[in-house]
């Protein structure tokens, strides 16, 4: 389904100092500026921006400009930015679909996005770039895992295949259909070896992922099931299906060791505790369930959740874990005792998926809206916001503005004051927001200027 994009309002926020030794305005800005402003009113306070006609006043300028660069925060969320300029950037176009899967690759800083167009694509978190997009399946991207070293992918989609990809060249590997219906979820193991694949008939395959041979059967659920893990042995397993149970399973002979009953409605998320003693679960009836292995009932159940919980994520790292719902409410959460230690909307409808980096620092969440949000985990501050388009372009949003993107983006987005928008044009980015050190829109990693630009996460 197209969905619109998300009201992702973007305030620029320039020092006032920056404006006064600004130069002149190119007539096309101006244009557009004066139109949007001619309905909506600046604020009496607002800095009008001088003019500078000699040469020697432009080196100045431009001087006061690359130290006014120098000075902005070098990653987003920065506390002392000032908020006083009443220009908005927002985004307009029509997007990819929505976020359905979202995984961080190895490194940390690069993660891989399934959408309902059928595609996944592999972010750099450092330059807000696409590095690949991988035209995957047919319809929805039902459910897409890569392992630990960020070397293999799989990925299944309403196509009904199920596919194998080296990630780090873009080829596909294997392709096969591993159920007669659709393939609704997947584990892999995390040294990239076993793969699990479970369909709407309520059985788990397993298979070898080096050539693509099936392994072994397991059967125990009655129903379609939505959800798998594997510890990180990769000696055992969790699934939870539509039968509303959550199955404990031995992965080396396929065999079943214990059932355990909790939700009175489908189970849609599972995930392991990093040492595999615990393991968590969401459901359609809004609960999360916490629970012990060797125990059939939850040891504990939190509500709070206002709608079916979607997703829920455990850090490698550290000692936090997430639930996510389909308001898009996330609620953060302490491992050792089990208590919530923040929540916040992700802002952008139900949370589809969430995944945290390989050092516990950041969450990845897709949403509802076609958005990708990356969240630092320490203070809930949201950092970027990757947002691809229908029509094969992308932005990515800092709080303070847009900072990379496909050359043609700027098509994609408008300019705001108060009720009032106006095209974007390339002119305007470049001559307003570029040459007041405001953001940087690059393109191929560098600014239209040719300077390299600030990375969205902190080095």
């Amino acid at each position: 389904p197209q969905t619109a994009a998300p009201a992702i309002a973007m305030k620029i926020a320039p020092a006032k100092q920056a404006a006064k030794a600004a130069p002149k305005l190119a007539a096309e800005a101006k244009a557009e500026i004066a139109a949007a402003a001619s309905q909506t009113a600046a604020p009496a306070t607002a800095t009008p921006i001088p003019r500078t006609s000699s040469k020697p006043a432009k080196r100045a300028a431009q001087k006061s400009r690359h130290a006014t660069a120098q000075t902005q925060p070098a990653f987003i969320g920065y506390p002392d930015v000032p908020i006083n300029h009443p220009f908005k950037l927002v985004a307009d176009g029509v997007t990819a679909g929505a976020q359905t899967v979202v995984k961080f690759t190895g490194n940390g800083r690069e993660l891989i996005a399934g959408s309902t167009d059928g595609r996944i694509r592999l972010w750099d978190l450092m330059s807000g770039k696409i590095l690949h997009e991988f035209t995957a399946h047919q319809g929805r991207i039902w459910a897409a895992v890569v392992d630990q070293n960020g070397a293999i992918m799989a990925s299944s989609g309403a196509d009904g295949w199920v596919k194998i990809w080296d990630l780090k060249t873009g080829t596909e590997r294997h392709r096969f259909r591993a159920h007669k219906s659709i393939t609704y979820a997947l584990a892999l193991s995390p040294d990239g070896t076993t793969l699990l694949t479970a369909g709407g008939g309520g059985d788990i395959k397993k298979w070898d992922v080096a050539t693509a041979k099936q392994l072994l059967q397991l059967k125990g659920h009655k129903t379609i099931i939505r959800a798998m893990a594997i510890a990180q042995d990769s000696r055992t397993a969790i699934s939870g299906g539509g039968d509303n149970l959550i199955k404990y399973w031995d992965l080396t002979t396929g065999a079943l060791i214990s059932t355990h009953k909790g939700h009175i409605h489908p189970v849609l998320a599972v995930a392991f505790a990093k040492d595999a003693t615990h393991f968590i679960s969401g459901g359609g009836d809004n609960a999360l369930n916490i629970w012990k292995v060797g125990q059939v009932t939850p040891i504990s159940t939190r509500w709070g959740h206002q709608k079916l919980v979607r997703s829920v994520a455990v850090a490698k790292r550290g000692d936090r874990f997430v639930s996510a719902d389909g308001q898009g409410l996330v609620r953060l959460w302490r491992r050792s005792d089990f208590k919530e230690i923040a929540r916040f909307d992700s802002g952008g409808g139900a949370v589809l998926s969430s995944d945290f980096s390989r050092d516990g620092k950041l969450l990845a969440t897709a949403s509802q809206d076609g958005a990708v949000r990356i969240w630092r985990v320490e203070d809930q501050v949201l950092l970027v916001t990757l947002l691809p388009f229908k029509d094969g372009t992308h932005v990515a949003f800092r709080p303070e503005g847009p900072f990379a993107g496909s050359r043609e983006a700027v098509r994609n987005l408008k300019l705001k004051i108060g009720d009032t928008t106006a095209p974007v044009s390339n002119h305007f980015m470049r001559q307003f927001f570029m040459e007041h050190g405001l953001t940087v829109m690059k393109t191929a990693g560098k600014t239209k200027s040719g300077e390299k630009g600030q990375p969205a996460l902190p080095e």
